[in-house]
């Protein structure tokens, strides 16, 4: 039986509790890796429009620069979907190896923790006649010590392979701005620590880190030197466990490949001692090593009972990531903790998304509007209720399709509308006037081919809504609205607004037919 050191096992899921958060919207500004230190996080937004955008005209929108490489990859910075804004990236740096894109796309792989890939764009990058260190030196550092095939957990020695890389940057002649291509002092010092850690010498590393005054490194030197003095307070537990609460702190702040090999050096020294099996499930889950998450988890699971339901939670949550959708309903439909379950039926019902099973999703649909009056942050926000009215009016009226997520159940529509009315005021209400003009949407006259509601919208709340989110499909409704009003001139400007907008292809061909129409 695994150890259950009580302390440690709290300060482990505290941390777990802090990250767990669901970040259901796109509306969430993502970390600037080459300033900060990444953090790890547990979070599967939904592949949706962001309901929060920039205040732009469209003549401002229209034009060429916008529309080109500036735009993909500004617009990327604002969204936390990495998986498909990396897909995005991928395709338009292998058409043209641009520069600005392949730096935008190793700062996302870096952030979605995928190092060897991100080392692999950034090898291919240096060596581009163009490049001029657009990639910072802490970026690429923090890449390389991540990337297995550089330091390998199995080989004490292959960290040494750092070292190189923190000379070459350090020795670089000061420029204008020396914090962008060349290593500056606390940076070199920082990672000369993080090698001390690595063998396990707390005071050499500790030495190093007094001699640092970089506001960037105080929160993870204060969080691993304070791991260090708790053991040095408390002599009557073994050394290891000093290993373990440096491995805790190492993880807590973003540097999982050391922590892992301390953790599994702790696990070797005592099997029964569950803070190093935590920490490697944790740490193999976030840098995408799914099988090997889930082992640890369902060990786990086994033998630390109070916390089955977090452990089957996040199991769920990788068979999700991992497309297994079936497995990952099967461990998310077994979650019965109230603080998980809101966050359970959302990964569900991303779950029955991607097998388009409509029914199930409808299904918890409904069971999610049961938990909106849970204390916060474990019941819906006005992302959920975003989403369904994206998902229900928007997304079928962008490519010319029947709603199947409303025909399956009218009436829910009709209680999330109302139950928004309810719920949120002042400028969260603008979630409900955006609920209200998409179920205008839905009530198709056989005899036009057109919705009844959508002469009844009032074309300025419409252009706000529009203007303020800055959503493809708003446009195109607008062009939509401006052609039953005969005003060709107008439609043809938000149609064309909306194609520069658009990254979904059939919503693209439609936005085009439009455009053909009126222009035959």
């Amino acid at each position: 039986m695994l150890k259950l050191e009580k302390n440690i096992h709290v300060i482990f899921l505290f941390l777990l509790g802090c990250r767990l958060a669901f970040i259901f919207s796109n509306a969430v500004k993502s970390p600037s890796l080459p300033e900060t230190i990444i953090q790890p996080q547990i979070e599967e937004p939904v592949q949706t429009p962001s309901l929060r955008g920039t205040k732009q005209s469209a003549s401002q929108q229209i034009s060429s620069e916008i529309i080109g490489i500036d735009r993909l990859t500004s617009s990327l910075q604002n969204k936390v979907d990495l998986t498909q804004d990396i897909g995005i990236l991928e395709t338009e740096y292998q058409k043209n190896k641009n520069i600005k894109v392949g730096t935008t796309l190793i700062e996302k792989l870096a952030q979605n923790y995928e190092f060897e890939k991100a080392n692999q764009y950034l090898q291919e990058l240096i060596i581009n006649p163009d490049y001029d260190g657009d990639v910072k030196p802490t970026l690429h550092l923090y890449i390389a010590i991540h990337d297995p095939t550089i330091v390998s957990i199995t080989d004490p020695q292959s960290i040494q392979k750092i070292i190189p890389i923190m000379d070459e940057y350090k020795n670089l002649a000061p420029g204008k701005d020396p914090g962008a291509g060349r290593l500056e002092a606390d940076d070199y010092n920082f990672y000369q620590g993080l090698i001390k850690l690595r063998y396990k010498d707390y005071k050499g590393a500790r030495e190093l880190f007094n001699g640092i005054s970089s506001a960037r490194y105080k929160v993870s030197i204060q969080a691993i030197t304070q791991a260090i003095s708790t053991y040095n307070s408390s002599k009557a537990i073994p050394k290891y466990y000093q290993d373990a609460l440096v491995s805790l702190a190492l993880l807590k702040n973003g540097y999982f490949s050391i922590a892992k090999k301390l953790a599994l050096e702790t696990a070797l020294e005592d099997n029964k001692y569950i803070l190093p099996y935590q920490i490697l499930a944790y740490t193999h889950f976030l840098t995408n090593n799914r099988e090997s998450a889930n082992d640890y988890f369902l060990k786990l699971a086994d033998v630390d009972i109070s916390n089955k339901n977090l452990y089957k939670f996040l199991i769920g949550i990788s068979f999700y990531r991992s497309k297994e959708y079936s497995q990952a309903i099967l461990y998310l439909s077994q979650v019965n903790d109230a603080s998980l379950q809101t966050d359970a039926y959302r990964y569900m019902l991303l779950s029955y998304k991607a097998e388009d099973d409509i029914k199930s999703m409808v299904d918890i649909r409904q069971k999610l509007l049961g938990q909106q009056d849970l204390p916060a942050g474990e019941g819906m926000t006005g992302s959920d209720y975003y989403d369904y009215f994206y998902q229900a009016f928007y997304a079928p009226y962008s490519i010319n399709v029947k709603s199947a997520i409303y025909e399956e159940n009218k009436l829910l529509a009709d209680m999330y509308l109302t139950n928004c009315t309810t719920t949120f005021t002042g400028t969260a209400a603008d979630i409900c006037t955006y609920g209200n003009i998409g179920r205008k949407l839905i009530d198709y006259n056989p005899s036009t081919g057109r919705p009844d509601g959508l002469s009844t919208f009032d074309l300025g709340l419409l252009t706000n809504l529009a203007n303020t989110y800055n959503e493809s499909y708003l446009f195109s409704i607008i062009g939509d609205l401006y052609r039953l009003q005969n005003n060709l001139t107008e439609a043809k400007k938000s149609y064309a607004q909306a194609l520069s907008l658009s990254t979904d292809s059939a919503e693209q061909d439609i936005i085009k037919s439009k455009i053909s129409q009126i222009n035959n």
